[in-house]
């Protein structure tokens, strides 16, 4: 039997490179998508180690290159086959007052937080339709469902996404894909260790109580095994010290 592709972006770092690991470890081939080879080639390293049924394949390219996306595809289903499951982990993020923001990394963050998923998933609806069948989990945030002081931007990409998610959840049901979005809260990644004032924590409380990757990969994990006739649009949670 050939066998089928989780792709998952931002596969790095924190919930993105756990997933990979974890897909891996079940027998699952792993498009594993970063800017970092360097990272991704470690994990893969890692992983074969550990796990004699599943193996990450790195892809090392910047989400929110269209055309290095369409070629990635094209070279999955090639070389690896076909693709059955996207999960669009890939974000950035930054903490700070909305004027004080440059524009760079306004572009950077709508760039790679909402071009990047719909550069993806444009590219690998056309794989999954002529099979009906297939999942696309989208990884955006509890900013996605309100707006938060000092993230305008992050919020509106995160808003962005859920509304391309919602869409795209009616649009591709008819062809048996499931589409979701997830939107956890604080969440113990570099997100928070990198992101406003430089090598500075971020985030706006106590980060020994936010929830930690595995708790969010578990949350994909259970989505990815839904049936597919079921409808699971947004699914959001969050650390008891957060209300959403």
């Amino acid at each position: 039997m050939t066998p089928v592709v989780h792709i998952v972006t931002g596969a790095s770092s924190g919930v993105g490179a756990l997933l990979a690991r974890r897909l891996a470890a079940q027998g699952h081939l792993v498009a594993a998508v970063a800017r970092s080879l360097d990272k991704l080639t470690a994990l893969a390293a890692e992983t074969s180690a550990e796990s004699a049924a599943g193996r990450i394949v790195p892809f090392a390219l910047d989400v929110a290159d269209w055309a290095a996306a369409a070629a990635a595809v094209e070279r999955i289903e090639c070389e690896l086959g076909p693709i059955a499951v996207l999960v669009n982990n890939a974000a950035v993020f930054d903490l700070k007052p909305f004027d004080e923001q440059d524009v760079p990394t306004i572009r950077r963050l709508l760039a790679t937080n909402v071009e990047g998923t719909i550069a993806w998933t444009h590219a690998v609806v056309p794989k999954l339709k002529p099979r009906r069948t297939g999942r696309i989990v989208n990884v955006a945030s509890v900013a996605g469902i309100h707006g938060m002081a000092n993230q305008a931007v992050y919020c509106a990409s995160k808003h962005a996404m859920l509304g391309f998610s919602d869409a795209l959840t009616q649009e591709l049901r008819p062809f048996g894909i499931a589409v979701s979005a997830i939107c956890p809260g604080g969440i113990d990644t570099p997100l928070w260790h990198h992101a406003g004032t430089a090598g500075g924590v971020t985030y706006p409380g106590d980060l020994t109580q936010v929830m930690q990757p595995l708790e969010v990969v578990e949350q994909i994990e259970f989505l990815l095994t839904r049936p597919l006739g079921t409808v699971y649009r947004r699914v959001v949670f969050f650390p008891g010290n957060e209300w959403h």
